[in-house]
Order: structure tokens, then sequence, then C-alpha cells
């Protein structure tokens, strides 16, 4: 199956004109609970060449790409993936001196790179 996941980003960083810069496994094969008909959630970070950036109007920050029974990708452009990571770590989501890691924010992925 990880030549298939190979060949479908291929296939998006063709279709969409994108470098994809990080791919991971999420979902139940991510966490360790699938079952037989489990799909695989693919998730990944891409960036656009550089005269997409100068754009007057934001364009769609999300790749959503057709996937099968078997393969569920989708992507979102760098900046986004930073703005989202960045809300999430200055959320007050401790008490002083706790150092754990909250379970609203604890992730667990396996990178396919």
């Amino acid at each position: 199956m990880k030549q298939e996941i190979f060949a479908a980003l291929d296939s998006v960083q063709q279709q969409y004109s994108v470098r994809i810069l990080l791919a991971v496994e999420s979902g139940s094969r991510a966490w360790g609970f699938a079952s037989r008909d489990s799909d695989y959630d693919v998730r990944f970070v891409y960036a656009h060449p550089a005269d997409w950036y100068l754009r007057v109007f934001e364009q769609r920050d999300v790749i959503e790409p057709q996937g099968d029974a078997l393969l569920d990708p989708s992507g979102w452009e760098l900046r986004k993936a930073k703005s989202s990571a960045q809300r999430v770590a200055e959320l007050p989501h401790r008490l002083p001196g706790d150092r754990r890691i909250p379970k609203s924010i604890a992730v667990s992925h396996s990178c396919l790179f």
C-alpha cells in the first residue's frame, strides 16, 4: 500500500502544481485500532510556487483530491497548517507546573517520509 500512497501523493503534486513537504498517516491506522475495512487516511502539508503567494486575492488553501474506498488523502497549505498549529500552541491548556500534554492536543501520527 505504501507505493500506492506515494503514487497518489506524486499525482497530487503534478495535478495541483504543489510540493508536498510532509505527509502523515492519521485515523484508525495511526492510532493502532484499524479494522479490515479501515481506509488509509493520509494528511499532508504542501507549498505552492512563489507566484501563488504574490496574488492579491486569497486562494483555496486546502487540497482534497478524490480518493477511493482504500485511500483518503487531504492536505493543507503551509500557512494554513502553521496558523492552525500556532493557535493550538497559544491555548491556555495547562495549569502552572503541569507538564503533561493535554489529551485535546496530543497527536499520534505515523510519518510517511
